[in-house]
């Protein structure tokens, strides 16, 4: 199966790229032919086919229009298969995929029209979004999914073509992967929603420990642009057994965190946030036994614990000038 990257190297981070191509020659269930479309990465020092396609000149939804120039142009392509994999840089296979996962397209949820005429996004993307699920409405579809899931698509280069002519893509600013998921779905394959897919989306910065613990069941990773650090690339290279670069921070725990085999679980406790009221999160809760703190390991990092054990920092916390979360109560008995 082919895999195709588009690339801009001013807008990558780091070692992403590299990271995401040796993610599929290792996790891979078959033969995976690597395709980078875009600026040349020189720091790639395994085979793969480039293709050179420079970015387009500045216009509106610039980011949509050069991304979807670079899919237009891999179809064109003599050098890239009918069928392929569109990829991106921050997309990590760290569990054996197989040709049948990715041939299921991803998404991640339904909309109805209420749904979409009370929705108020927050930001451009958002809004493209609800524009793009508006425009699929008003040609006809009337079971809409949200397949711009930030998940591999398999994609037939007919296919592509037929949707740009129909919906004018090349002037017309829509996601074209859902316009492609919708268009398609069920003719040749049967999408499957990505919270049954093994799928993982990290959205925010999280520790190496946090990182592994979220992807025990998973084997697709995503990050977005602001959860990627230095721990992410580290969890990375451990999910897909990549060697350490020289001078990488310790990725093992007792080397993380010097106290961490002083710590007892306690008991778990709901906290639910303080200003939405939304659902409340179950952490468990742990005592440093040498140190007489508390800490609270929670895989979302979205509060600040009040007490962080000083001798390893446990979990690299930043500080938060607001309190975010709140203790609600105990929740005894839970296991």
């Amino acid at each position: 199966m082919e895999f195709v990257w588009p690339y801009f190297r001013d807008g990558a981070h780091g070692p992403e790229l590299e990271l995401s191509m040796r993610s599929v020659q290792k996790r891979f269930k078959g033969l995976a032919k690597l395709t980078v479309i875009g600026d040349y990465p020189s720091e790639i020092n395994f085979a793969f086919t480039f293709i050179d396609c420079p970015r387009i000149g500045s216009t509106h939804h610039h980011a949509f229009f050069d991304t979807f120039n670079k899919l237009q142009t891999a179809i064109e392509s003599d050098l890239i298969a009918e069928q392929f994999a569109w990829m991106s840089d921050d997309i990590f296979f760290i569990g054996e995929v197989s040709p049948s996962q990715l041939q299921a397209g991803m998404f991640s949820e339904t909309k109805s029209l209420p749904d979409l005429l009370d929705w108020e996004p927050s930001n451009s993307w958002l809004l493209l979004k609800k524009k793009t699920l508006l425009h699929l409405y008003d040609s006809g579809h009337r079971h809409l999914m949200d397949f711009d899931t930030h998940a591999p698509t398999l994609v037939d280069a007919q296919h592509v073509l037929q949707i740009t002519d129909d919906h004018d893509l090349k002037n017309n600013a829509l996601l074209w992967q859902t316009v492609y998921g919708n268009t398609f779905e069920g003719e040749n394959w049967k999408p499957v929603n990505t919270s049954t897919a093994g799928f993982v989306r990290i959205t925010r910065p999280l520790s190496h420990f946090q990182i592994t613990q979220r992807c025990k069941d998973a084997s697709i990773l995503n990050f977005t642009n602001s959860a990627w650090s230095k721990d992410a690339e580290a969890a990375v290279r451990e999910l897909i057994n990549e060697v350490p670069i020289a001078g990488q921070v310790a990725t093992n725990d007792s080397e993380r965190f010097p106290c961490i085999g002083n710590y007892r679980q306690g008991t778990n406790e709901v906290r639910k946030h303080g200003t939405c009221g939304s659902r409340g999160l179950i952490e468990p809760v742990y005592h440093c036994t040498k140190y007489d703190t508390k800490v609270t390991i929670n895989h979302y990092n979205s509060y600040q614990p009040e007490k962080v054990c000083k001798k390893c920092d446990l979990l690299n916390w930043q500080p938060n000038p607001v309190k975010e979360f709140k203790m609600e109560f105990p929740l005894k008995g839970y296991v």
